[in-house]
């Protein structure tokens, strides 16, 4: 089991990934970062970060430019 803080850290590297695969042309790869990010977001109860990357995976599905996290 991965501690809390380790649960976070790791979903914020995912956005950060996200958003270097969708800058490269890699939307696909990208989306399922995010997917993961939402999916660890969700573990930890973190509601507003798992919607925000909910936001961004739409936006990237939408063939829009996602939003830089923060």
């Amino acid at each position: 089991m991965v501690d809390g803080d380790n649960i976070t850290a790791r979903a914020d590297r995912l956005v950060d990934l996200a958003e270097v695969l969708r800058a490269h042309g890699n939307p696909a790869d990208a989306a399922a970062a995010l997917t993961e990010a939402v999916g660890l977001h969700e573990e930890k109860g973190n509601a507003l970060a798992a919607e925000h990357c909910r936001q961004l995976l739409a936006s990237i599905e939408a063939g829009g430019q996602a939003a830089t996290p923060g």
